[in-house]
């Protein structure tokens, strides 16, 4: 509320500055410098203490227009990359996805249109192999079976006669689990082959007190089963009768399906989501990381969406009050922030992609974000470490770019749009009271570096 002018006669002033050098998330458990202002964020990522824009989107356009996904018809579980042949005989590359319900798209001249292949008929994980002719196909993993598709053959049916779940490839071979614990793996270089052999396909027996079989993925030539409390790695050296099998140390929470991503390059490593946090194992260990934010996915809804590029780690998930999330995790420094959370998350070239807003779009370094998302960050309680009632004067806010700022203390509220141009802008905000709260909504590429109130603590005479 506002100070009236008569009620200065009744209090004794102390003036004081209260400046945050640094920002936080106010879940960190991590030990941050008393300067930092504490809150709670969203788009917005703390790099080097400093609060700027996270990742965004930008639409996908072909031949001058936006990419519609299926007429807005279909919600994307899978976004991925097929290669086809046109009437010159011509490789082509086509966006494809799976929706939810199984069925399998191909978006058609220039995102003109989408023509549907195949309908599973219930939820398939995707990957990408090498064929017979040295060519990539893509292989469909699931309960449906296994099918490769290279635009050529069309898509034709393994013979794995085992319902599948989750999928890998590496050194020329298809691995997939299988019921009951197994893992089921094709001949080399014919990934829709299972057929039993000495160096063809065959079965390997798994342990089985470690729940379901969640993700499989490869690692410094390794392959590594994810089961909801547990992880083993495969050697597949040699005949396959020799395939070696070794469980890997993990004590952490239930392991989540469809959150493990791979970090390649000069440090490669796996990133995957557990109901307690994130983890990342680089092939010897497991460590929990994102320990300044609290992590807490919904243990009834395991199945979620993750991709990794330009650095990043970026996983969405429904949490523990059914929201929807998306958390984004530098790999860099190893420290997180919430994300909004788009449909079909995948990785894609390197890059990712995603639908928001009912399109195609890139998702990483873009200012843009999904219609409805803001960068925000929020402080609430500020007390100026000071008791009883104060006059909040002034807030000065350090940086670049434009920000808009909301300060205010039970009904009462200054908002303004900062320039930050020179480095700094000011906004007087005489407000009174016990506790204030501070808002900031980045706009653009800003980047605030630190923020000064200004106040008087009062203390009313006797």
């Amino acid at each position: 509320m506002f100070l009236d002018k008569d009620d200065y006669f009744k209090y004794k002033s102390t003036q004081k500055t209260v400046r945050f050098d640094s920002f936080a998330f106010a879940s960190d458990n991590a030990k941050i410098a008393s300067v930092a202002l504490r809150g709670v964020g969203k788009n917005c990522e703390i790099n080097k203490g400093a609060l700027g824009v996270g990742v965004g989107c930008a639409p996908i356009i072909m031949e001058g227009n936006t990419v519609s996904v299926v007429g807005n018809t279909v919600k994307a579980d899978c976004l991925f990359g097929v290669w086809e042949r046109n009437a010159q005989g011509e490789k082509q590359r086509q966006i494809a996805l799976l929706g939810e319900d199984g069925a399998f798209w191909v978006c058609r001249e220039n995102g003109a249109y989408w023509s549907k292949i195949h309908g599973f008929g219930t939820r398939m994980g995707v990957l990408s192999a090498i064929g017979e002719n040295g060519e990539a196909v893509t292989v469909f993993i699931g309960p449906a079976g296994v099918y490769t598709y290279d635009g050529v053959n069309g898509l034709v049916k393994g013979n794995l006669e085992r319902s599948a779940r989750v999928g890998c490839y590496l050194q020329g071979r298809v691995f997939c689990a299988v019921s009951p614990c197994s893992l089921a793996f094709s001949t080399p270089f014919k990934p829709n082959d299972f057929t039993d052999g000495l160096d063809g396909g065959g079965v390997v027996k798994l342990p089985d007190n470690k729940g379901e079989i969640v993700a499989l993925a490869t690692l410094k030539d390794k392959v590594y089963i994810f089961f909801e409390f547990g992880i083993c790695a495969l050697t597949p050296t040699g005949s396959a009768r020799s395939f070696v099998i070794e469980e890997v140390g993990y004590d952490g929470g239930r392991i989540f399906e469809g959150g493990v991503g791979k970090r390649d390059g000069a440090v490669e490593s796996l990133l995957f989501l557990a109901e307690n946090g994130v983890y990342r194992f680089d092939g010897a260990k497991c460590v929990k990381i994102v320990k300044e934010l609290a992590v807490s996915p919904k243990r009834e809804k395991r199945v979620c969406h993750s991709a990794v590029f330009e650095g990043k780690y970026f996983v969405t998930f429904v949490d523990s009050e059914d929201t929807l999330r998306g958390l984004v995790v530098d790999l860099a420094t190893l420290q997180g922030y919430y994300a909004f959370a788009p449909e079909g998350l995948s990785s894609f070239d390197g890059g990712a992609i995603a639908v928001c807003d009912g399109v195609l779009q890139r998702v990483g370094d873009f200012a843009s974000l999904p219609s409805g998302e803001e960068r925000t960050f929020f402080v609430g309680g500020l007390d100026l470490g000071a008791r009883g009632l104060k006059n909040l004067q002034s807030v000065c806010v350090y940086g670049v770019g434009e920000v808009e700022l909301w300060i205010s203390s039970g009904k009462k509220q200054k908002a303004v749009t900062l320039d930050l141009s020179t480095g700094v802008a000011n906004i007087k905000a005489f407000l009174r009271g016990r506790q204030f709260s501070l808002k900031l909504r980045l706009k653009g590429r800003s980047r605030v570096t630190g923020v000064t109130l200004y106040h008087s603590a009062l203390v009313k005479e006797k």
